[in-house]
């Protein structure tokens, strides 16, 4: 894990983007391989 103090604010916010991208793309894997899509509240 990383905080935000140490990296410049384009790189951690960019960090934070593909952290969140990637686990967005696991969550949505497994959906799909249960057999069911999880509605996210909102989308």
């Amino acid at each position: 894990m990383y905080t935000r103090n140490s990296y410049p604010p384009f790189l951690s916010d960019r960090m934070f983007v593909e952290q969140e991208c990637f686990r967005f793309s696991l969550w949505m894997e497994n959906s799909n391989r249960s057999g069911r899509l999880v509605r996210l509240n909102g989308l």
